[in-house]
């Protein structure tokens, strides 16, 4: 029997234990928590882990600066002409001889032969049996997304056979651990609970399962006949209001006209972006007085606002944010189309651990490897809660090109692109940005048609695939540093002017990238 409780500390309800001659399936978007998964089982019994070449490899670079032996006992994959079931349960069986638990490993974000072909529904039936007659305890840990093809191939195949299925995704505003099924013996239980991060008293960061009961107590609530109210900075000059609306102060304290509980209507004006954190401020307050029936709308005065700001605005406590293009008297039909909105969303302790959270660092240009990395894991676990794409490309330069040169030619748009060496190969990450604005980002960014400035690449955009590269960057550089590019980069100015090639056709305007 083993316990998987430590992996959630004060957490309730507890997992149920897993039990030898079952099969669990847990299904991760990043390899980070297979590895947390794997480490939590192989410290209570002796686990063989069996994977394919790359992740055996991950592994052992991983491990290899602990000071204990080896918990787990690796056996990887190869590949024969044909597949043979007898044998491979009898390379499987001599594998894990000395061993209490069994972990498949199956990654779905680059699906092999092994994801493809070997876990048939017929395969695994056996393969079962097997584990039940050796008294065994099986765990798959697939790798993917959960809206990836491969994996819901692989779900409608052999699900059926599991004890107990388990999501472990990142969606708003955390990571949420999902228990689709768990059954003990002929009965079937169901759990579903999310969890979120939170920094301890010593600063380490812990996990917490998130209650979703109501803090606020239900009060009378109104409807069509609740407070409306019209923040003076939300309107032109000489504009009228119906005679439901009540004008209030752009400077006065807000909590004065709501009462806690109440489903009042209060539109606030934003008249530029250099407001966002004082507004953004001000309505955390608010919604933490009134409560969740409240309805907050921002009215944007002008067009600079981005929807990482609308994101953070709503993370804030807005219902809703409304562009600039729209008139006043949309606004007021926009308002009274909420009735009975309820914010649906989870307030942090305090209004600085969220902008911690949401804000994007001011970092922008040619960082080292290691920093890279961590900038990266950073910015994509606040693009991901809010929402936003991004764009992570691993890249060999184009023949007559060399990573430090496209270095001193990469113009740093907006905090959040970045750009690092590792082993000769040149790394990319933009903040913000769509996959269809690739092409022109990159023209934006050295002034080089996409098409020519690499030989070979692979981009990535999902969250999962990101967070792996950072992994598997991390664990590379650990191994074997690369140079630092630093002052190479700040000597830029004691190069020759740079001047167009002319083989290199003309272009015309280039199209403004939709960044987001």
């Amino acid at each position: 029997m083993i316990s998987l409780q430590s992996i959630l500390p004060n957490s309730k309800p507890k997992l149920a234990p897993l039990v030898s001659s079952e099969a669990h399936c847990f299904v991760a978007q990043s390899i980070e928590w297979i590895w947390r998964l794997l480490d939590q089982v192989a410290d209570q019994k002796p686990t063989c882990l069996l994977a394919q070449p790359d992740i055996i490899d991950r592994w052992q670079r991983r491990t290899e600066h602990e000071q204990a032996p080896q918990k787990v006992i690796l056996g990887e994959w190869k590949h024969a002409r044909k597949f043979h079931c007898g044998q491979v349960l009898l390379a499987i069986e001599k594998a894990s001889v000395a061993c209490d638990v069994i972990v498949l490993h199956l990654n779905f974000q680059a699906p092999g032969l092994i994801e493809k072909n070997l876990l048939t529904d017929d395969f695994f039936i056996q393969l079962q049996r097997w584990a039940a007659r050796q008294n065994k305890l099986l765990l798959v840990m697939a790798q993917g997304e959960i809206d990836q093809d491969a994996l819901h191939v692989f779900m409608q195949n052999i699900v059926r056979r599991f004890t107990s299925l388990h999501f472990i995704y990142q969606s708003q505003p955390d990571w949420r651990w999902s228990v689709q099924f768990w059954f003990q013996g002929y009965t079937l239980s169901r759990w579903n609970w999310d969890i979120r991060e939170y920094t301890d008293a010593h600063g380490a960061v812990q996990l917490q399962i998130v209650t979703q009961d109501s803090e606020v107590t239900p009060t009378q609530r109104l409807g069509d006949k609740a407070k409306r109210l019209f923040c003076s900075n939300a309107l032109e000059p000489g504009e009228f209001l119906p005679s439901d609306w009540k004008r209030i102060g752009a400077e006065t304290d807000f909590r004065q006209h709501v009462e806690p509980g109440t489903d009042a209507t209060l539109i606030i004006g934003m008249l530029n972006r250099d407001e966002l954190i004082a507004i953004a401020t001000r309505i955390f307050d608010l919604r933490k007085h009134a409560g969740m029936y409240l309805r907050i709308l921002i009215r944007a005065r002008d067009e600079s606002l981005r929807l990482q700001d609308e994101r953070f605005l709503i993370s804030a406590g807005a219902t809703l944010v409304l562009p600039s293009e729209l008139s006043t008297r949309r606004v007021i039909s926009l308002a009274e189309t909420t009735l009975g909105f309820t914010y649906t969303h989870t307030l942090p302790e305090t209004f600085d651990e969220l902008k911690t959270n949401r804000l994007i660092d001011d970092v922008k240009g040619y960082l080292v490897p290691l920093d890279f990395v961590e900038r990266v894991k950073r910015a994509q676990l606040k693009a991901e809660r809010q929402g936003l794409d991004t764009l992570f490309i691993e890249a060999d330069v184009a023949t007559g090109l060399t990573p430090l040169s496209l270095i001193r030619r990469f113009r740093s748009r907006r905090p959040g692109d970045m750009i690092t060496v590792s082993h000769g190969k040149l790394i990319l990450f933009f903040y913000g940005c769509r996959e269809t604005d690739a092409e022109n980002v990159l023209y934006m960014s050295f002034g080089i048609p996409a098409a020519n400035l690499f030989r070979r690449e692979a981009r990535f955009t999902r969250h999962g695939q990101i967070l792996d590269a950072c992994a598997q960057l991390e664990a590379e550089e650990k191994h074997h540093p690369s140079d630092d590019l630093s002052q190479a980069v700040s000597r830029r100015h004691d190069l020759a002017p740079r001047t167009p090639d002319l083989h290199t056709p003309a272009h015309g305007p280039v199209r403004k990238a939709k960044y987001i």
